[in-house]
């Protein structure tokens, strides 16, 4: 069983995200130790069993602790996929700091309703519903491109799901974000398309509030190659290669902001302009307000979404989600309003002179993508080298050299190496997975099959365990 030590460089939930992510995919049993083990938590409450999927749950052999381990979002995501690839799970509790996760040794059984309805994932606090769905995007990719051999025989149906928590909350994506800038992004490289509507916002810190989405997810419009010609048609697609080169100039902007007031809205739009005017890279870039800007009737939920627009059509998203001051005169709106416009503004900036076709929190989201594309794959990077210690030997993750992205996207990557074998050479180019591997993609391809999403609602496995990689 391959372990993996969840203190790994970021050493945070998305390490957790893509190992599970992949072990359900390709069918590969995986041990995490150290979950988030680089995370300070606020609470010291005692961890608890969530009344999510449990998936045959096992008692957690190593506890719990109020520095790390599994939050609400991490075990939604983690009982989705188990119940999903018919995975055994040891540690699928609230603040548990290690999981075994063993896909493929528990029989789906089918759901067949008369009218099928979409899947729910429901988080009892506003967690993030996006961190949720970075999880399990890529096997749900892999499942749809798996039920469908051929463009001609895809169902005109999307894919339904709910996810219920929080949609502006720190730390994480907004919707707005996934909506202008990632999902875009996602179906211009092949992906499916995904369609987002936004219930209601969820919103964390002193007033926090359940949010929800509904989400759509369409058979891809190109045809995602086989992972090998002698099999199966059922087996599934990889995705096709891609490459995201010249950017091109930025063309315009749109700001999206969700204020308390018309007046907070009024002067955080005006701030906007006036700084991004003063940017040389901006002087000459148009700035319009995007449709989904709305209020949030409390003036302690403020967020601010700034996207740059390219002539070849790429986007670069930057936001901010506010501190959650209260204002209570008009002295207070103008300082809540120069801390967003500051911030969001220099780091936009930032952003858009990297020179990168994505931005930075696109690029660690599309890294398992290039793992799991047939050839090779690049994103044009900035070049900007870690430094200071980063560049160092840290947690057994060996830098010859300066690599480009965050750490983020640098965890990915390691993680991505450690389950698949994943050659990256640092600076935004992949070889991704090759029928012509000694059978290798052949095995993972076995694990691929052996579980698959039919039409919306409906689910079917076989319960076979070629594919085990153990």
């Amino acid at each position: 069983m391959l372990i993996l030590d969840g203190s790994t460089l970021e050493g945070g939930g998305q390490l957790v995200r893509v190992a599970l992510s992949l072990s359900s995919i390709c069918s590969i049993p995986v041990r995490i130790t150290n979950i988030r083990a680089n995370r300070a938590s606020k609470s010291s409450r005692p961890s608890h069993k969530s009344r999510a999927r449990t998936g045959n749950a096992k008692s957690a052999p190593s506890g719990s602790s109020p520095g790390g381990g599994l939050k609400e979002s991490h075990l939604a995501a983690l009982n989705w996929l188990a119940d999903q690839c018919g995975a055994d799970i040891e540690g699928n509790e609230v603040g548990c700091r290690e999981v075994v996760f063993r896909p493929g040794r528990r029989k789906v059984q089918p759901a067949e309703p008369a009218v099928p309805r979409p899947e729910v994932i429901e988080l009892r606090k506003p967690g993030s519903v996006w961190l949720i769905w970075q999880a399990i995007f890529p096997y749900i990719v892999h499942s749809i491109c798996a039920s469908a051999p051929s463009l001609s025989s895809l169902s005109s149906r999307p894919l339904c799901i709910t996810l219920r928590g929080g949609t502006n909350v720190p730390k994480s994506p907004s919707s707005e974000y996934m909506q202008q800038v990632f999902l875009p992004l996602c179906h211009r490289i092949g992906l499916p398309k995904v369609d987002i509507h936004v219930i209601q916002r969820g919103w964390a810190g002193h007033t926090p509030e359940i949010g929800e989405v509904e989400i759509s997810v369409y058979s891809p419009t190109v045809s995602l190659r086989p992972l090998d010609p002698s099999l199966t048609a059922s087996t599934p697609r990889l995705v096709q290669p891609f490459h995201l080169h010249d950017r091109g100039n930025i063309t315009h902007i749109s700001m999206t902001i969700i204020a308390g007031s018309h007046a907070t809205h009024s002067l955080l739009e005006s701030e906007l302009r006036e700084s991004l005017a003063a940017k040389p890279i901006f002087s000459s870039v148009a700035v319009t307000v995007h449709a989904s800007s709305a209020l949030s009737h409390d003036e302690r939920r403020l967020y601010t979404l700034l996207v740059a627009h390219t002539s070849n059509d790429y986007r670069l998203g930057r936001d901010h989600l506010g501190s959650g001051r209260k204002i209570t005169s008009e002295a207070d709106r103008a300082g809540v309003v120069r801390e967003v416009v500051s911030t969001v503004v220099r780091d936009f900036v930032r952003e858009c002179e990297r020179g990168s076709c994505v931005d930075e929190f696109a690029e660690d989201q599309l890294v398992i993508f290039q793992a799991l594309s047939q050839g090779s794959t690049r994103i044009h990077a900035d070049g900007v080298a870690l430094e200071g210690e980063q560049r160092q030997r840290r947690d057994g993750y060996e830098r010859n050299r300066p690599e480009s992205g965050s750490l983020h996207t640098h965890t990915v990557r390691w993680v991505c190496k450690e389950m698949l074998g994943t050659k990256f050479d640092g600076l935004g180019g992949c070889e991704g997975m090759s029928p012509r591997r000694d059978g290798e993609v052949e095995e993972v391809s076995k694990g691929l099959a052996s579980v698959i999403i039919d039409e919306p609602g409906s689910r079917r496995g076989t319960g076979k365990e070629e594919g085990m990689h153990e």
